[in-house]
């Protein structure tokens, strides 16, 4: 039987006009079965967990390797670049790609503190404040936005 199926028996069995004795009876045999199921429901829920885990690490390691492939890379470029530039090569064309040298500009802050006033941007973000909003919320309505009571399940 599914777990489902034994909620649908569970509270069929409450709406039944039974003596005391056979309720206790069949809820008690009941009992058992729900209690294997939902044992059998949180394994599958820790396997998964620990599945999850298993992915967080694997992410973890492949993004140390693609950041490592990239540094390695840059790298690579730079190197290249040193390279040509001491032999004064500006341009090079090889069967699969072709080089060349382009100039760009790049503004370098050397210190923020000296800069005037204008040259500065200013970023100001607003989060709410969830704590201070709900001990308001206790005593006043806010407007835009209400506090929402839920059961959540407790696995030991």
């Amino acid at each position: 039987m599914k777990l489902y199926e034994l909620t649908e028996t569970y509270n069929d069995l409450l709406q039944l006009d039974l003596e005391e004795q056979d309720m206790t009876t069949a809820l008690d045999s009941l009992a058992g079965t729900i209690k294997e199921k939902a044992e059998g429901v949180l394994m599958v829920m820790k396997t998964l967990e620990a599945e999850q885990e298993a992915y967080n690490n694997e992410i973890k390691r492949l993004s140390e390797l693609k950041s490592k492939a990239a540094k390695k890379a840059a790298s690579i470029k730079e190197y290249l670049s040193y390279n040509l530039q001491q032999m004064d090569i500006n341009k090079l064309d090889t069967a699969l790609f072709k080089l060349s040298f382009r100039k760009s500009e790049s503004v370098v802050i050397d210190d923020q503190s000296k800069l005037p006033e204008g040259f500065l941007k200013a970023k100001t973000t607003y989060t709410p404040d969830k704590t201070l909003i709900k001990k308001a919320l206790k005593n006043n309505v806010i407007e835009g936005c209400h506090i929402e009571t839920k059961h959540n399940l407790q696995i030991k």
